[in-house]
């Protein structure tokens, strides 16, 4: 029994670690595109590389990094002190002006915060205010 209790509490002060860890603003945007396209090479021709392109004018942006995939596109957007709901608008704006070559079928796409805390994508559904970050409503900086 002693040793039930004391891995419950230890479990328990881990996972209080890593929410107070992944407290604070949201440094990350990801982007998940999926399309028709499905070869890897392809995808990254014809989606991956228009987009990074695209998305390189962001006000902030500090870095992109990427992952092509069959049929999978997922860009990780980080900003200067973290994103904002301002970072987010701006990054949907973007995505909506994109526009792809013949052919490609765009099946999904979402756009989200995300967090390195928990394994990048997406973070919520709701961020500690009790609201949506997938909708903006973080308060800008």
């Amino acid at each position: 029994m002693q040793l039930k209790h004391t891995c419950a509490f230890a479990i328990a002060i881990v996972l209080s670690g890593l929410a107070a860890a992944c407290e604070g603003p949201f440094p990350l945007i990801g982007v998940q595109y999926r399309v028709s396209e499905q070869s890897p090479d392809r995808v990254e021709a014809l989606v991956t590389n228009p987009l990074e392109r695209l998305l390189m004018g962001t006000p902030r942006l500090a870095n992109v990094a990427s992952t092509t995939s069959h049929g999978t596109v997922d860009i990780e957007l980080r900003f200067d002190g973290g994103a904002t709901g301002i970072d987010l608008a701006q990054v949907k704006q973007r995505i909506g002006e994109m526009r792809f070559a013949e052919g490609v079928e765009v099946k999904s796409t979402n756009v989200f915060f995300a967090s390195t805390c928990w394994q990048r994508w997406p973070l919520g559904p709701f961020n500690q205010h009790g609201k949506s970050p997938q909708h903006g409503d973080l308060p800008s900086r």
